[in-house]
């Protein structure tokens, strides 16, 4: 016996097929899997608590700003937020290429899927996977109010902030306290770094960083 199918397609993502077989019809419809939008990480970033604790599905794109051991961060429109590597791939979220991550660096163009954290202070995303898309110089770090800087406001942000050097000790990097007239703040270098800890006592300097938040168990 013969068949014959025909196909129908809308614009609301459905195809249709009409199947006639030995005079009868079978109408068969699946749903096509739209593609996820790109999201801006603004607007993720400052999402709140309760709404990424559902943990919505996430598409952004951005540059890579600072790598770190089980995650980095990623840039967009001058704002920041962290990608939990480490931590998608304890929960087996994480199904991308290893390889891809290997090869990321300050400057790396990424697109990126994954589901939105709320974190213990502001949201994260735990990635799925990931595509490089080449390489992209990052705007100038802001310099922000030094009071905006001391009350966490600019978290996972590129920013120059300057001070006097109050001490410097070796753990396993350079942690400098740098008191700033409104309070202090620590920064970290690598051992690595090119510098006498003896000469930056009492300096005067200008530090741009990625700025990180301290926070207590309840995210504050």
């Amino acid at each position: 016996m013969n068949s014959h199918s025909y196909k129908f397609c809308n614009f609301s993502g459905a195809a249709t097929w009409i199947i006639a077989f030995a005079g009868h019809f079978a109408v068969l419809t699946l749903v096509l899997a739209e593609e996820l939008p790109l999201q801006r990480i603004a607007d993720l970033r400052y999402m709140s608590r309760t709404d990424a604790a559902l943990r919505p599905q996430v598409k952004v794109r951005g540059i890579v700003s600072s790598i770190g051991p089980g995650s980095f961060t990623l840039e967009s429109e001058s704002v920041g937020i962290w990608i939990s590597l480490g931590d998608a791939r304890d929960s087996q979220i994480w199904q991308g290429d290893e390889s891809r991550i290997a090869s990321l660096h300050q400057g790396s163009e990424i697109e990126l899927e994954g589901l939105l954290d709320p974190g213990m202070f502001a949201p994260t995303i735990l990635p799925q996977n990931l595509r490089v898309l080449g390489e992209k110089e990052l705007p100038p770090p802001k310099v922000v109010p030094l009071d905006q800087l001391l009350s966490g406001a600019a978290d996972v942000q590129r920013v120059q902030v300057t001070g006097v050097v109050q001490s410097v000790v070796d753990v396993t990097c350079w942690r400098i306290m740098v008191e700033t007239g409104l309070g202090f703040f620590i920064t970290q270098l690598d051992l690595s770094s090119r510098f006498k800890p003896e000469d930056l006592m009492d300096a005067r300097v200008r530090i741009s960083g990625i700025a990180i938040s301290s926070r207590n168990v309840r995210g504050e």
